[in-house]
């Protein structure tokens, strides 16, 4: 196909997605004045009594809050984890689906695990947020939950991760190693790899998507509760790594094709 003829293609692929695209556009514009007007609105009648409001539960929550993330995302880890390693244990060599089952409550359990990760780094936010908020004994209560059961967490991925190895020998890789992503991807056969990376680009597509949502979230929020342009620009560096990433990955794939 010569290059006039894809100008040509280029140029009704062009013209068939403009007026979605204008369309989408103005409902946006509408949908904005709305918000705009409402968030005006909020920032006279509401702003200062939603702050208030989630400062009182900030500095209840401070000291506990290590518990609340152990309860919902820490036990329930723990007791899939203990449900595979039964199911897995005098397993046949030919029961495929009893190796599946407890290949995939090991997965939920390892998902789980990564909430638990994320609900206490969210609780020790909540904890510095505060500190000079709240009593001293509360400060070293939450500190101390939070230790204890970030190395719950911890043990409770590595024993995770130990378990899948069981089940799949020619993994490799520890967790306490810091090349334990490399390791285990050198592990992977090529068929795991292409999961592997079909799932990241999706990863990476959810990202995008949320990026976009919390920066207009964080820079329509700050019209109403003040608190600056910060919280957007952290957004938007996220979204910077990640595109940059994404990038050098493909031109460095191009380059060794």
């Amino acid at each position: 196909m010569s290059q006039k003829n894809r100008k040509s293609i280029i140029r009704a692929d062009n013209k068939k997605a403009l007026p979605k695209f204008l369309a989408i556009l103005l409902v946006c514009l509408v949908v904005g004045f709305g918000i705009g007007f409402g968030i005006g609105y909020f920032a006279d009648t509401g702003a200062g009594f939603t702050l208030a409001v989630l400062d009182i539960v900030w500095k209840r929550a401070a000291a506990v809050l290590p518990i609340a993330v152990t309860v919902l995302a820490g036990v329930p880890s723990l007791i899939l984890l203990l449900a595979a390693r039964k199911r897995a244990k005098g397993l046949a060599e030919e029961d495929e689906a009893g190796r599946e089952k407890a290949e995939e409550l090991g997965s939920i359990a390892l998902y789980l695990n990564g909430l638990h990760q994320l609900g206490l780094m969210f609780s020790l936010a909540v904890l510095l947020a505060t500190i000079d908020k709240i009593e001293i004994w509360k400060t070293f209560l939450g500190l101390g939950l939070f230790f204890l059961s970030f190395i719950m967490q911890v043990a409770v991925q590595q024993k995770t991760v130990d378990f899948c190895r069981l089940l799949n020998p020619e993994k490799k890789g520890s967790i306490y190693s810091t090349k334990f992503q490399k390791d285990w991807m050198e592990s992977c056969d090529e068929r795991e790899k292409l999961e592997i990376y079909r799932c990241g680009y999706q990863g990476f597509r959810a990202g995008i998507h949320a990026c976009l949502a919390l920066f207009l979230v964080t820079a329509i929020g700050a019209m109403p509760f003040g608190y600056g342009p910060l919280p957007a620009a952290a957004v938007l560096l996220v979204w910077f790594v990640m595109v940059t990433a994404y990038t050098a990955g493909s031109m460095k794939g191009g380059k060794k094709k």
